[in-house]
């Protein structure tokens, strides 16, 4: 499905929310550019807007391009390529430290 008015492309679904969107392996894939952060989401259960569980991988460009894994249900950063593990965000809509 190609939703060309918003930019989407649904494999698996007639209403994509990302740029790609893959039902039953929920892939997601963004890129912005310079200031964005190039990542990769894994959701499971009810709808790809708003999964029961979702984890995302992450090239953290404010961050000096740390790669990251998140639990984004919880707001929280797992394990960082410094190795730094469990830092709490305080804003779950957020994935920054």
């Amino acid at each position: 499905f190609i939703d060309s008015s918003a930019n989407k492309v649904g494999i698996g679904t007639n209403s994509p929310n990302r740029a790609l969107s893959l039902e039953d392996g929920d892939i997601q894939i963004h890129d912005t550019g310079t200031s964005g952060d190039p990542l990769i989401n894994f959701s499971v259960g009810n709808t790809q807007a708003s999964p029961t569980q979702s984890w995302s991988m992450r090239v953290d460009n404010s961050d000096g391009d740390k790669f990251q894994l998140l639990d984004v249900t919880d707001g929280r950063t797992v394990l960082t390529a410094d190795g730094d593990r469990n830092r709490f965000c305080t804003n779950s809509a957020r994935f920054y430290k």
